[in-house]
């Protein structure tokens, strides 16, 4: 997260600092989809209502699609969202979790056995 002086985030900072003063009435939509994106050529900006037209559409898009954009196809539904994930992916992003985090579940496991002690 950044913060400027003035409170405003990244998106915004940079917008402003590449293009301009931004009216109060306006949103920056992220035309890559990327809300982290910062790049001032990825941004753009618009009236609330389009930039939540634009959300939407987008989402449609996405969920409209029968495959995830590695070409894996969408079977699994994701109980948060109540949309079609991939199932491929989201193992594969848990794997490398595991990965960069050896001692994970060890630790929460370990902590869990420690409480159960505690507590009889």
């Amino acid at each position: 997260m950044f913060r400027h002086e003035r409170g405003n985030k990244a998106h915004r900072f940079s917008y402003e600092h590449h293009t301009g003063h931004i009216l109060n009435d306006l949103t920056i939509d992220h035309l890559c989809n990327n809300t982290l994106c910062v790049n001032p050529e990825h941004l753009e900006a618009v009236a609330k209502g389009e930039n939540s037209r634009r959300r939407n559409l987008y989402e449609y898009e996405y969920t409209k699609n029968e495959y995830c954009k590695k070409g894996h196809k969408r079977d699994y539904l994701n109980k948060k969202t109540g949309q079609l994930d991939c199932k491929t992916c989201k193992l594969e992003a848990q794997q490398r979790f595991r990965e960069k985090n050896p001692g994970y579940q060890m630790e929460y496991y370990y902590k869990k056995k420690l409480d159960n002690k505690d507590n009889k």
